[in-house]
């Protein structure tokens, strides 16, 4: 499944534990990263990318937390979670580097800056270290019907 386009909106599906990973709203700036079963769609799994002009992505919530604020994923050493603020943070920009083999169209996120791959639990590991099947997530665009609410 290729790299979705700007506004488009995904799930982001783990190849190892076949579970999505959920945005929690939180109640500062920052909430948890966590990962759900994939069998019911909720609004806190959907997710879509945001372009930067650098050719890396903001990978942003669907929802918005209470500040009307929405999230974006983050990783730096030792934490993974979503920010609510926007300070131009590093940890807060992705690439993606399709996997081969089995793992053809399955992705690592990868925060360059830190170099740091997303994995399913969720969490991070060096990304240039060993790849692991827990490192690849799927752009899931068929998850059903869904709709954006009205305060969002």
């Amino acid at each position: 499944m290729p790299i979705p386009k700007e506004g488009e909106t995904f799930r982001l599906l783990n190849y190892a534990t076949n579970n999505v990973l959920v945005a929690n709203k939180g109640t500062g700036n920052e909430g948890a990263l966590t990962a759900y079963n994939r069998n019911t769609v909720y609004q806190d799994q959907i997710f879509e990318l945001v372009s930067r002009s650098d050719g890396t992505f903001y990978i942003q919530a669907f929802h918005i937390n209470m500040n009307g604020v929405y999230g974006r994923i983050f990783s730096i050493m030792d934490n993974v979670g979503m920010k609510y603020e926007y300070s131009g943070n590093e940890s807060l920009r992705f690439t993606f580097e399709e996997g081969s083999s089995n793992r053809a169209g399955w992705y690592r996120l990868v925060t360059p800056a830190y170099n740091l791959v997303l994995t399913g639990k969720p969490w991070n590991y060096h990304a240039d270290g060993e790849k692991y099947d827990d490192q690849y997530f799927k752009f899931e665009t068929d998850y059903g019907e869904f709709t954006k609410s009205a305060d969002a």
